[in-house]
């Protein structure tokens, strides 16, 4: 790198171009560049005339030299700011002169070292981008600074002489941007004029604090320092944001997003996107950002929709095996066994009757029959048994032996008991056996033959009559 102050000389009285140098010290000479130059440019300069080495490509090979020999032991972010502040000088002289002198007083081309793939790289990652501010082509000047520059500052000590130069400009913009007194000062906002970048300094807060090329020359050159991209065969289709994608097929042409990603397929990047799934729900209050669900259903009320959630109830199992995915059933109870689980089911036992009308809804059966009408149908009722057959006549008892009063057999039935007659001159006493009917008997009455309360009494009434005779 060469460690000296890096700038271009120009001084214009109306249309006549002139150049005055004046020492800095034992330094380099100070040149004041005050040619208005307008920006856009209407196009990129594609080649240079450099004074003692004749007409060179800018892209290919001017710029990869010049930023080798002016920071050649930068890393990559370090020298594509270098580069864009080359390229800006470059133009500069290009615009106000047609060529370009090869030195101090401008820029080294020729300094016997060769550029490196990184410095290829670094020019070719920012092809065609130069410094603008105002409506105007900002002068890139840049000085060496100081090597001692370190963090967490990255600014060199203002003792060093090459310091002096330097303007760090972070986080001003306007007016407020101070400029460099290498150049002319213009007034305040002037745009050709807008400070100068330490190369030490770059090192630093590439290194140091990570900064991109962008951020190394807005520390400089101010937060609003423009970044335009002029066109030309030599530069192809600009990439205004780096990443590698060229505007004209870059769905954010503005943000970096290398992969492309447009989840809703319009057109629009879901980087610069801001309802990437294009649902109409921003992306911001969407539970489901990049899966359209205008809808915004949440089951599980878990703040992820169910459009893009895996368990849309929160049971625990799976949606892809739930056999309820919008009912809580960690049990995945099936009665009916019809792969629907009982707690998103309308007929648990599948006998044809909705369980809110079903008497027996956990066992099928499509009659409904309910014997003792308990509202518990049949199929599931433990108490509902049928009765034993009512009405039935016990059996009959056998009469006693000849002379003998004999105990007739006792029925279970509902009519009274049944008895057979004892011989001639016997005596048969009967026993009611506590049915409905019951009573004595003579042994001429037709078996089950009813005998009234009357007859009863009056067989008594004769029966003694008989006794009294005897």
């Amino acid at each position: 790198m060469a460690h000296w102050a890096r700038f271009g000389c120009l001084l214009v009285a109306l249309f006549a171009l002139a150049c005055q140098a004046g020492p800095i010290g034992n330094e380099e000479p100070i040149l004041e560049v005050q040619q208005d130059v307008s920006a856009p440019l209407a196009k990129a300069y594609c080649t240079i005339p450099v004074t003692g080495a004749g007409t060179k490509s800018m892209e290919d090979d001017y710029l990869p030299h010049v930023i080798t020999c002016e920071n050649g032991g930068a890393n990559l972010q370090a020298l594509k700011a270098q580069a864009i502040a080359a390229r800006s000088v470059a133009y500069y002289a290009m615009a106000t002169k047609g060529s370009i002198c090869d030195g101090q007083g401008c820029q080294v081309y020729s300094c016997g070292a060769k550029p490196s793939a990184k410095a290829y790289q670094a020019v070719k990652e920012t092809a065609g981008i130069y410094l603008s501010f105002g409506g105007m082509l900002t002068y890139g000047f840049y000085v060496s600074g100081d090597n001692n520059t370190s963090a967490p500052s990255c600014k060199g000590s203002s003792s060093h002489p090459m310091e002096k130069y330097v303007t760090y400009n972070q986080g001003l913009s306007g007016t407020s941007v101070k400029q460099t007194s290498l150049g002319y000062i213009g007034p305040p906002g002037y745009g050709q004029n807008r400070g100068c970048m330490s190369q030490w300094g770059a090192r630093c807060l590439e290194a140091n604090k990570s900064y991109d090329y962008k951020q190394i020359l807005q520390f400089y050159y101010g937060a609003d320092i423009k970044l335009l991209t002029a066109t030309g065969s030599c530069v192809g289709p600009a990439d205004g944001d780096g990443d590698g994608v060229t505007d004209d097929k870059d769905n954010c042409p503005s943000a970096k997003n290398a992969d492309q990603k447009d989840s809703d397929q319009d057109g629009k990047g879901d980087a610069c996107d801001t309802d990437d799934d294009g649902d109409g729900v921003a992306d911001g209050t969407d539970n489901c950002p990049l899966v359209a669900n205008k809808a915004q259903t949440d089951t599980d009320k878990d703040g992820k929709g169910d459009a893009c959630e895996t368990d849309d109830d929160g049971d625990g199992v799976a949606d892809d095996k739930d056999n309820c995915p919008s009912a809580k059933n960690a049990d995945q109870k099936d009665l009916d066994q019809d792969g629907k689980g009982d707690a998103c089911e309308t007929d648990d036992d599948g006998d044809g009757v909705a369980d809110d009308k079903d008497n027996c809804p956990e066992k099928s059966n499509a009659d409904q029959a309910d014997g003792d009408d308990d509202g518990i149908g049949d199929a599931c009722d433990s108490s509902s048994g049928t009765g034993g057959t009512s009405g039935s006549g016990g059996s009959s008892g056998t009469g006693g032996s000849a002379g003998s009063g004999g105990s007739s057999g006792s029925g279970s039935g509902g009519s009274g008991g049944k008895s057979t007659g004892g011989s001639a001159g016997q005596q048969t006493k009967l026993v009611d056996d506590g049915g409905d009917e019951g009573g004595c008997s003579t042994s001429g009455r037709p078996a089950g033959a009813p005998v009234g309360l009357v007859g009863a009494l009056a067989l008594l009434a004769f029966a003694a009559r008989r006794r009294r005779m005897q």
